[in-house]
């Protein structure tokens, strides 16, 4: 054989080891990533949650989901309780989490499940009438030792 013939099947051989490699680097599996925020927006019809832009100071992770009725798993912490969508509300606390495949998120990620915290009932607080001062007395004692 020729050096022609060794150059070209080198090409050939390097050629095909870049094609076939392309996509093993496509079929990586994806990591499941979790963000916690409370909720800012959500609309069911729509298919979008957002979270307070606060939920991800670390890292760049996004707040805004697309959610879907059949595909989106709403759950209790203790993943007992399996909840509806229309459960959540603006305000609550949530987990968030969707799958990443490294280069091709682009746009708002589909929420895979949302761990739901339950809300924190408001405790109700009285407020002092108009007028009213408390005062409040405090007697210091000092002791000295020779």
């Amino acid at each position: 054989m020729s050096t022609k013939h060794y150059s070209r099947v080198l090409v050939a051989v390097v050629a095909a080891l870049l094609f076939t490699s392309a996509p093993l680097r496509a079929s990586e599996a994806p990591r499941t990533i979790k963000v916690s925020g409370e909720i800012s927006l959500i609309d069911v019809k729509l298919g979008k949650l957002q979270l307070e832009r606060n939920a991800s100071q670390d890292r760049r992770d996004p707040t805004e989901y697309r959610i879907n009725q059949d595909a989106t798993r709403v759950t209790d912490p203790t993943d007992k309780k399996f909840l509806k969508l229309e459960d959540l509300k603006v305000g609550q606390h949530v987990t968030v989490e969707f799958d990443y495949i490294q280069g091709e998120w682009k746009e708002a990620p589909s929420a895979k499940k949302i761990i739901a915290n339950p809300m924190s009932a408001a405790v109700p607080q009285e407020a002092s009438p108009q007028g009213s001062t408390s005062t409040v007395t405090t007697t210091t004692t000092s002791t000295t030792t020779q």
